[in-house]
């Protein structure tokens, strides 16, 4: 179906929900990381790129003291009264737009809109969470805001929208993420982002001869959550040993200098935290090089260094699973292949591979079928494109 019968057919679904004609559209795309994962809630640096998959949303103004949601996805129409919202969590998806609400203080009467969502979001390591927040952010600001504004941020607004969201991650929905997820979303492309200072620089997109694929396992990350609040005390354990010794400015560990960590590595006793340590060093410095790779067009090198970092998540920082494990190795014997690794949170969802175009087929083939000898089923293949970023637009009337 091309974009504009996608669209009409949005348009007519929005009618009969809200039985009124919508004035905005909204998109966020998805993203995946190319490489730095689990540092970015270390202040570390990040690789993510947006992807041509996305959440999608019809929105109309609507005068009430209410936001009006409909979800495709869950086939849920929810109402939230922003002057009502209390900090009551619901394990329910309307608690993003509850926990927007609260953290951008909106609480002007009749100031609602209505909201008709979509998203082909479906796999695993995708942040869909995270776009469809950049969703409601931008929703609520044209509503909140003057129209112009809204539809014309600029990176600082955009990078402002994304504090938000993360603010409703850590303090509403209760996952003490770091600021990768929505800040790539709303700047868009393929970035080398600094999580301490915001600082984000554009790299350039895979040339048209190497192909990225989203392999999933389609295990759930039923670990993840409660893994990824462990690893962020032990990560908190090893900076007040380091202040224990004199260290200072702790709060940042993947911007250590060589000595610092060799110091913090000497202090250490617990041999998991030593390699916890080693592995957010080790990707801080994989980033790097996978940035220069990229500039330098160098995919034999950024291939070996995805190897690199999904090795460390496996043993050092332990986020992997068996079928993840299966899968990137797969990839890494299939005809084409220049590296694999776990994207997002891990202990399932999916891996992304580094492939030349040209034995794309072979190599999903191959992957496909290894991965079945292991695990008795086939993995989800798609091809990413690198996508834009978070954008508002008003509709043409026709």
């Amino acid at each position: 179906m091309n974009p504009v019968q996608t669209q009409k057919a949005l348009r007519a679904r929005f009618v009969a929900q809200f039985g009124a004609d919508p004035l905005f559209e909204i998109s966020a795309p998805g993203r995946v990381n190319l490489i730095g994962e689990h540092i970015d809630y270390t202040g570390g640096l990040v690789m993510p790129m947006t992807i041509q998959l996305e959440t999608r949303a019809l929105m109309r103004p609507n005068q009430r003291s209410e936001i009006r949601v409909f979800s495709e996805r869950f086939s849920e129409h929810v109402v939230v009264r922003p002057h009502e919202v209390s900090r009551t969590l619901k394990g329910h998806w309307s608690d993003f737009v509850k926990g927007y609400a609260l953290v951008s203080c909106h609480r002007q009467i009749g100031a609602g809109f209505d909201l008709y969502v979509t998203s082909n979001l479906e796999m695993g390591g995708l942040s869909s969470s995270a776009s469809f927040l950049a969703v409601i952010a931008l929703a609520n600001r044209i509503q909140t805001q003057e129209e112009a504004s809204a539809l014309s941020l600029d990176d600082t607004e955009r990078l402002a929208i994304a504090l938000q969201c993360q603010q409703v991650e850590n303090e509403w929905i209760g996952v003490p993420c770091g600021i990768m997820d929505p800040s790539s979303i709303l700047l868009g492309g393929i970035r080398q982002l600094d999580c301490q200072t915001l600082k984000s620089t554009l790299l350039p997109k895979l040339s048209d001869d190497i192909a990225l694929v989203l392999m999933d396992t389609k295990v759930p990350r039923t670990l993840a959550s409660s893994a990824y609040k462990e690893r962020v005390r032990q990560l908190h354990a090893i900076a007040e040993m380091g202040e224990s010794i004199g260290q200072r400015r702790l709060r940042h560990l993947a911007t250590l200098s060589d000595d610092q960590v060799s110091a913090l590595m000497a202090a250490l006793t617990d041999d998991t935290l030593k390699r916890r340590l080693r592995h957010v060093s080790t990707e801080q410095r994989r980033v790097l090089r996978a940035a220069e790779a990229l500039r330098q067009s160098d995919y034999l090198t950024l291939g070996d260094l995805m190897n690199q970092s999904h090795a460390s998540l496996r043993d050092d920082y332990e986020v992997s699973c068996e079928a993840l494990d299966w899968i990137t190795a797969a990839s890494r014997e299939a005809p084409g292949s220049l590296g694999a690794r776990l994207t997002g949170a891990g202990f399932g969802g999916a891996a992304i591979a580094l492939v030349h175009s040209g034995a794309l087929e072979a190599h999903n083939d191959s992957v496909r079928e290894a991965f079945a000898h292991h695990s008795g089923y086939e993995p989800e293949l798609v091809t990413l494109r690198t996508g834009s970023r978070a954008e508002a637009l008003r509709l043409d009337p026709n």
